[in-house]
């Protein structure tokens, strides 16, 4: 009986770990994303993101830039590898948002901006520059 046992415990685990596991649909690896800090002269920091993924059977994209300590009311062009690509407002708390995505993925006004067709697929030594900041984007 024991020996019998033993044999079905030991099958088992061969057959467990000889099928492989399935992925998930939306797994962490089938996203790709870099992003990088950025640093003023005057203080105002804040960062860039980009990240694609697969999402209900299309490609979701979303760049933001996001900056804190800003001067209130202070509109700063926002620029890829050279190409302004849109501006960020700094709010009354020095806090500024600018968000594009894929414009089947936005579900509310919140979600940010329509991401033009012809907006590149970011990658790692990408060059982002917001107002004076500038930055490299690396692999996260």
């Amino acid at each position: 009986m024991l020996r019998t046992r033993r044999i079905v415990i030991h099958s088992l685990i061969a057959v467990f770990l000889a099928v492989p596991a399935m992925p998930s649909l939306a797994s962490a690896a089938d996203r790709y994303r870099v992003n990088a800090r950025l640093f003023g002269p005057t203080g105002m920091r804040g960062q860039a993101r980009y990240e694609e993924q697969p999402k209900n059977g299309s490609l979701q994209r979303r760049f933001k830039v996001e900056v804190e300590r800003g001067t209130p009311g202070a509109i700063h062009q926002i620029f890829v590898n050279g190409d302004n690509v849109g501006s960020v407002l700094v709010g009354p708390l020095g806090i500024g948002k600018f968000e594009l995505r894929t414009p089947q993925h936005i579900d509310s006004p919140d979600d940010g901006v329509p991401m033009p067709n012809s907006f590149p697929s970011l990658m790692d030594g990408d060059v982002v520059t917001v107002g004076s900041m500038n930055t490299t984007l690396h692999d996260d």
